[in-house]
């Protein structure tokens, strides 16, 4: 039997359905974590009980399942552009059971007893993924200067993975959140009610020649906040020549004088939507070889917790990510 989960008013409800049983590529999984991020309901891991004809090697094994499940042949995807995929499976309510394509799963199985427990691999299918995706699309490489906004779970993530690649990572947030920012790896932290954009570059100039980076070397920055007032800070730090990769979510905004110096300093624009699931086993090696953790970055509660988890994010009363768990 598989619950699904609702909310009414401020109260959580669950409803008993049937498991679709799965085609012959697909596999139902048992949920043992569902993280509450960018979309509720489709950031799991779990473990394989049934499978179709294709897919029964999975029986059994422990996975994460990527927010994004394209299709994997229309020609957006053939072209590696995942998120304007015509035909990705559409995702449904927070649940205890899943039936999804095989194709993307990401095994993590057998699990060692120094590595996380299966719940807690539920944040690699967005909080974790959306950020690594962000900094693929802006070509972080070993050496670079790297500017995260946003200190919530995705922005401490990003900047555990900048650290993870090599690059030298400098938080911008509130004040309140130095503390977070430090504790995910950050090597300086910007208090963001201080400092305006051209009050920063001189602090940056001044970080990249203490490390033996050439000051005017393109500077790279990955906005995680999703909102309009992030997004604007974003475009005005980039320099010349730099690039700023903004993942997807939140509000839009309209940043036509911050455009236009964007353009006029030759820097480069890039958005990050859902992780390309083919990037997970890189995500999955960086967690092996202990260069990305999950604690303390995660929260459990129980599925009877959903109503009272998304009105605690809302009011931004959480600083962990909630996870769902049996």
């Amino acid at each position: 039997m598989r619950y699904q989960f609702t909310v009414t008013g401020n109260r959580t409800e669950a409803q008993a359905t049937v498991v679709r049983s799965p085609e012959p590529g697909e596999v139902v999984v048992a949920i043992a974590g569902s993280a509450l991020g960018a979309q509720p309901g489709a950031e799991i891991a779990g473990t394989v009980l049934a499978a179709g004809d294709a897919a029964t090697d999975w029986l059994g094994r422990q996975v994460v399942v990527p927010r994004l499940l394209p299709c994997g042949e229309c020609p957006s995807c053939r072209r590696g552009r995942a998120v304007r995929c015509t035909a990705c499976m559409a995702r449904g309510l927070v649940a205890t059971h899943e039936t999804v394509p095989a194709r993307y799963l990401l095994a993590v199985d057998p699990l060692p007893p120094a590595e996380p427990e299966l719940w807690r691999w539920a944040a690699l299918a967005d909080a974790a993924s959306a950020p690594y995706g962000g900094l693929v699309r802006a070509q972080v490489a070993p050496g670079d200067l790297l500017v995260i906004l946003g200190l919530a779970p995705r922005g401490r993530f990003a900047i555990a993975l900048g650290r993870a690649l090599g690059a030298h990572v400098v938080a911008l947030g509130p004040r309140e959140g130095r503390e977070l920012a430090l504790a995910a790896g950050a090597h300086l932290f910007l208090d963001g009610e201080q400092f305006d954009a051209p009050d920063i570059y001189p602090i940056l100039r001044a970080e990249a020649i203490a490390l033996g980076i050439d000051p005017g070397s393109e500077l790279k920055v990955l906005e995680t906040t999703a909102t309009s007032a992030g997004r604007r800070r974003a475009i005005d730090l980039v320099g010349q020549g730099g690039t700023v990769a903004l993942l997807a979510g939140g509000t839009a905004s309209h940043c036509e004088a911050a455009l236009r110096r964007l353009a006029e300093t030759e820097s480069s624009l890039v958005g990050a939507g859902a992780c390309h699931p083919d990037l997970f086993p890189e995500l999955g090696a960086l967690i092996a070889r202990g260069d990305l953790a999950f604690e303390p970055e995660l929260e459990a509660l129980p599925f009877a917790a959903l109503a009272e988890a998304l009105a605690d994010q809302r009011c931004g009363r959480r600083h962990r990510l909630p996870v769902l768990v049996p």
